[in-house]
């Protein structure tokens, strides 16, 4: 069949593809549940997990990353955002001004020491550190800090189990 092209496997239809779209519909509503507020006991439980030192800059609660599985993918040979990822960065951004009364400070410079404690919303095996990247992607495009490059200690751990939504508890500290 001269001068015919075939259509790559990629521009076919699949019934497996979901319509465009429903994946970010799916993930802002994930996103958009309310978390549950901090009690005084879990405060000075969290307080008693990390090795402090007195320097925090910034805590807050956060809705629950997505898995690094779900946060990037291939599309035509290129790594991109999904659309779960985008959903996530927007809903951070939102936490993060709205934790600040809609005047977020500016984003720390220098070295930085950066705490989370995950709470996941079941008991079901769940891997930690699937979450680290689309966090710190997350609060890097929410402006906590100017590039995630400058995190040099990290302390991830699993929480309580959070029945409802999961969440993150994060802390973030400057080094001298």
């Amino acid at each position: 069949m001269a001068g015919t092209q075939a259509t790559p496997r990629w521009a076919l239809p699949s019934a497996k593809r979901k319509p465009r779209g429903a994946a970010s519909v799916k993930a802002r509503e994930r996103f958009a549940k309310p978390l549950p507020d901090t009690t005084d006991e879990e405060l000075a439980r969290q307080r008693a997990l990390f090795e402090r030192h007195d320097q925090v800059e910034y805590a807050i609660r956060l809705p629950l990353s997505p898995t690094v599985n779900n946060y990037r993918a291939v599309v035509r040979g290129r790594l991109i955002t999904s659309a779960e990822g985008r959903e996530y960065h927007a809903a951070v951004k939102q936490f993060w001004i709205a934790h600040w009364n809609g005047w977020p400070p500016e984003p720390l410079t220098g070295r930085i020491r950066l705490c989370v404690e995950v709470c996941f919303p079941t008991a079901r095996v769940a891997d930690v550190s699937n979450r680290i990247k689309a966090l710190e992607d997350a609060l890097t495009a929410a402006g906590a800090w100017e590039d995630d490059s400058q995190i040099d200690d990290l302390h991830f751990r699993r929480g309580a189990i959070s029945r409802g939504c999961g969440y993150c508890d994060v802390w973030i500290e400057t080094l001298e």
